[in-house]
Protein backbone atom coordinates (compact mmCIF):
# COMPACT_ATOMS: atom_id res chain seq x y z
CA UNK A 1 0.00 0.00 0.00
CA UNK A 2 1.29 3.34 -0.57
CA UNK A 3 0.77 6.26 1.62
CA UNK A 4 0.14 9.70 0.89
CA UNK A 5 0.74 12.59 3.03
CA UNK A 6 -1.69 14.76 3.91
CA UNK A 7 -1.01 18.31 2.61
CA UNK A 8 -2.60 21.22 3.95
CA UNK A 9 -3.86 23.59 1.74
CA UNK A 10 -5.59 27.36 1.39
CA UNK A 11 -7.18 27.19 -1.68
CA UNK A 12 -10.37 25.68 -1.43
CA UNK A 13 -10.80 25.11 -5.24
CA UNK A 14 -7.66 22.61 -6.31
CA UNK A 15 -5.04 20.81 -4.46
CA UNK A 16 -2.31 18.83 -6.01
CA UNK A 17 -0.32 16.26 -4.18
CA UNK A 18 2.73 15.01 -5.86
CA UNK A 19 4.31 11.52 -4.36
CA UNK A 20 7.29 10.05 -6.26
CA UNK A 21 8.47 6.32 -5.40
CA UNK A 22 11.06 4.70 -7.28
CA UNK A 23 9.28 5.10 -11.01
CA UNK A 24 5.24 5.50 -9.75
CA UNK A 25 4.19 9.08 -10.14
CA UNK A 26 0.46 9.91 -8.15
CA UNK A 27 -1.14 12.51 -9.41
CA UNK A 28 -4.62 13.70 -7.12
CA UNK A 29 -6.64 16.66 -8.12
CA UNK A 30 -9.29 18.32 -5.78
CA UNK A 31 -11.64 20.88 -7.07
CA UNK A 32 -13.72 21.47 -10.12
CA UNK A 33 -12.23 20.80 -13.47
CA UNK A 34 -11.25 23.47 -15.91
CA UNK A 35 -12.73 23.83 -19.51
CA UNK A 36 -11.00 25.75 -21.93
CA UNK A 37 -13.24 28.40 -23.74
CA UNK A 38 -11.63 28.29 -27.38
CA UNK A 39 -11.54 32.37 -28.86
CA UNK A 40 -14.12 33.42 -31.22
CA UNK A 41 -12.33 34.53 -34.52
CA UNK A 42 -12.50 37.47 -35.90
CA UNK A 43 -11.76 39.64 -39.12
CA UNK A 44 -10.53 42.17 -39.81
CA UNK A 45 -9.85 43.41 -43.55
CA UNK A 46 -10.71 41.05 -47.05
CA UNK A 47 -7.84 42.49 -49.45
CA UNK A 48 -8.67 42.92 -52.49
CA UNK A 49 -12.20 43.10 -51.59
CA UNK A 50 -13.50 42.39 -54.89
CA UNK A 51 -12.88 40.25 -57.72
CA UNK A 52 -14.42 39.23 -61.12
CA UNK A 53 -17.71 37.54 -61.04
CA UNK A 54 -16.34 34.54 -62.76
CA UNK A 55 -13.36 33.85 -60.82
CA UNK A 56 -13.55 29.97 -61.02
CA UNK A 57 -11.20 29.90 -57.98
CA UNK A 58 -8.31 32.06 -59.79
CA UNK A 59 -8.35 35.03 -57.35
CA UNK A 60 -6.37 34.79 -54.18
CA UNK A 61 -7.77 36.68 -50.78
CA UNK A 62 -5.57 37.70 -47.63
CA UNK A 63 -8.15 37.83 -44.75
CA UNK A 64 -6.30 39.33 -41.67
CA UNK A 65 -8.31 39.07 -38.18
CA UNK A 66 -7.49 37.04 -34.86
CA UNK A 67 -7.78 33.67 -33.23
CA UNK A 68 -8.21 31.92 -36.82
CA UNK A 69 -8.17 27.90 -35.92
CA UNK A 70 -5.86 25.44 -38.14
CA UNK A 71 -5.74 25.30 -41.85
CA UNK A 72 -7.08 21.36 -40.61
CA UNK A 73 -9.96 23.16 -38.84
CA UNK A 74 -10.91 26.16 -41.09
CA UNK A 75 -13.17 26.92 -43.72
CA UNK A 76 -13.83 30.29 -45.64
CA UNK A 77 -16.94 30.51 -47.28
CA UNK A 78 -18.60 33.16 -49.82
CA UNK A 79 -22.21 33.68 -49.33
CA UNK A 80 -21.47 30.04 -48.17
CA UNK A 81 -19.53 28.92 -51.00
CA UNK A 82 -16.43 27.40 -49.64
CA UNK A 83 -13.50 29.21 -50.40
CA UNK A 84 -10.44 26.74 -49.44
CA UNK A 85 -8.55 28.63 -46.56
CA UNK A 86 -5.43 28.08 -45.31
CA UNK A 87 -3.00 29.80 -43.02
CA UNK A 88 -1.76 30.92 -39.62
CA UNK A 89 -3.91 32.38 -36.56
CA UNK A 90 -3.82 35.88 -38.02
CA UNK A 91 -3.71 35.83 -41.59
CA UNK A 92 -5.82 32.99 -43.83
CA UNK A 93 -5.74 33.14 -47.47
CA UNK A 94 -8.65 32.01 -49.94
CA UNK A 95 -9.95 31.75 -53.35
CA UNK A 96 -13.65 33.00 -53.79
CA UNK A 97 -15.44 31.02 -56.26
CA UNK A 98 -17.60 32.10 -58.88
CA UNK A 99 -20.75 34.05 -58.40
CA UNK A 100 -23.25 36.68 -59.53
CA UNK A 101 -22.19 39.63 -59.52
CA UNK A 102 -22.59 41.61 -55.88
CA UNK A 103 -21.32 41.98 -52.65
CA UNK A 104 -21.33 38.72 -50.53
CA UNK A 105 -20.82 38.19 -46.72
CA UNK A 106 -17.34 36.42 -45.90
CA UNK A 107 -17.49 33.95 -43.11
CA UNK A 108 -14.17 32.39 -41.28
CA UNK A 109 -15.70 28.90 -39.37
CA UNK A 110 -13.98 26.81 -36.82
CA UNK A 111 -14.95 22.81 -37.90
CA UNK A 112 -14.16 21.65 -34.58
CA UNK A 113 -15.65 24.30 -31.86
CA UNK A 114 -18.12 25.56 -34.97
CA UNK A 115 -17.69 28.83 -33.84
CA UNK A 116 -17.68 31.02 -37.01
CA UNK A 117 -17.31 35.04 -37.34
CA UNK A 118 -18.76 36.82 -40.55
CA UNK A 119 -17.92 40.04 -42.13
CA UNK A 120 -21.02 41.36 -44.08
CA UNK A 121 -20.00 42.30 -48.01
CA UNK A 122 -16.76 41.83 -47.03
CA UNK A 123 -16.21 40.82 -50.71
CA UNK A 124 -17.81 42.09 -54.35
CA UNK A 125 -18.51 39.87 -57.35
CA UNK A 126 -17.56 42.24 -60.06
CA UNK A 127 -19.66 41.75 -63.36
CA UNK A 128 -18.78 42.36 -67.30
CA UNK A 129 -17.80 46.45 -67.79
CA UNK A 130 -21.00 47.37 -69.52
CA UNK A 131 -21.10 51.58 -68.81
CA UNK A 132 -18.90 54.96 -67.72
CA UNK A 133 -19.03 57.08 -65.36
CA UNK A 134 -17.57 60.30 -64.05
CA UNK A 135 -15.80 60.76 -60.34
CA UNK A 136 -15.51 63.45 -60.23
CA UNK A 137 -17.79 65.31 -63.11
CA UNK A 138 -15.76 68.37 -64.77
CA UNK A 139 -16.58 72.02 -64.16
CA UNK A 140 -15.78 75.35 -63.84
CA UNK A 141 -14.28 75.85 -66.91
CA UNK A 142 -14.65 78.62 -69.79
CA UNK A 143 -13.95 79.08 -73.69
CA UNK A 144 -10.46 78.49 -74.03
CA UNK A 145 -9.56 77.82 -70.28
CA UNK A 146 -9.26 74.23 -68.87
CA UNK A 147 -11.90 72.84 -66.27
CA UNK A 148 -11.20 73.54 -62.91
CA UNK A 149 -12.11 70.10 -61.56
CA UNK A 150 -10.21 67.56 -64.28
CA UNK A 151 -12.46 64.32 -65.71
CA UNK A 152 -11.74 60.64 -64.36
CA UNK A 153 -13.96 57.71 -65.71
CA UNK A 154 -14.24 55.09 -64.06
CA UNK A 155 -15.21 51.91 -65.86
CA UNK A 156 -18.41 50.46 -63.96
CA UNK A 157 -20.69 46.86 -64.38
CA UNK A 158 -24.25 46.80 -64.70
CA UNK A 159 -24.52 47.43 -60.91
CA UNK A 160 -22.03 49.90 -60.65
CA UNK A 161 -19.04 48.31 -58.94
CA UNK A 162 -15.67 49.67 -60.67
CA UNK A 163 -14.18 47.01 -62.94
CA UNK A 164 -10.49 47.17 -61.64
CA UNK A 165 -9.20 45.12 -63.88
CA UNK A 166 -10.57 46.76 -66.76
CA UNK A 167 -7.81 48.70 -69.50
CA UNK A 168 -10.13 49.84 -71.91
CA UNK A 169 -9.96 52.57 -74.03
CA UNK A 170 -11.76 55.65 -73.27
CA UNK A 171 -12.74 58.64 -75.75
CA UNK A 172 -13.66 61.93 -74.45
CA UNK A 173 -15.64 64.75 -76.67
CA UNK A 174 -18.08 67.29 -75.71
CA UNK A 175 -21.14 68.92 -77.95
CA UNK A 176 -22.43 71.99 -77.64
CA UNK A 177 -24.81 74.23 -79.58
CA UNK A 178 -22.50 76.55 -80.13
CA UNK A 179 -20.20 73.78 -81.88
CA UNK A 180 -17.09 73.85 -79.36
CA UNK A 181 -14.40 71.03 -79.39
CA UNK A 182 -12.74 69.46 -76.80
CA UNK A 183 -9.18 69.12 -76.86
CA UNK A 184 -7.00 68.11 -73.91
CA UNK A 185 -2.85 68.20 -72.88
CA UNK A 186 -1.09 66.02 -73.68
CA UNK A 187 -3.29 66.69 -77.02
CA UNK A 188 -5.14 63.75 -76.97
CA UNK A 189 -8.64 63.36 -75.86
CA UNK A 190 -8.52 59.10 -75.61
CA UNK A 191 -6.95 57.94 -72.29
CA UNK A 192 -6.66 53.94 -71.25
CA UNK A 193 -8.00 53.14 -68.39
CA UNK A 194 -5.79 51.94 -65.38
CA UNK A 195 -7.21 49.86 -62.21
CA UNK A 196 -10.82 50.64 -64.29
CA UNK A 197 -9.77 54.67 -64.53
CA UNK A 198 -9.06 56.98 -67.29
CA UNK A 199 -7.16 59.68 -65.58
CA UNK A 200 -7.70 63.18 -68.04
CA UNK A 201 -5.63 66.36 -68.06
CA UNK A 202 -5.89 69.91 -69.27
CA UNK A 203 -8.84 69.69 -70.79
Amino acid sequence: MIQVPEIQTRSPLRARVLAAMGSLLIVMSLGAPVTAVAAVPTITSVLPNSGPALATDTVRVTITGTDFPPTESVMVTFDGSNGFGHGTATSLTAYPPSHVAGAVDVTVRNLVTLESVTLHNGFTYVGDATKLAFTPSPGGGAPGVAWVVQPWVIVEDAAGNPVTDSTASIALTITTPGGATLACIPGSNTMNAVAGVATFAGC
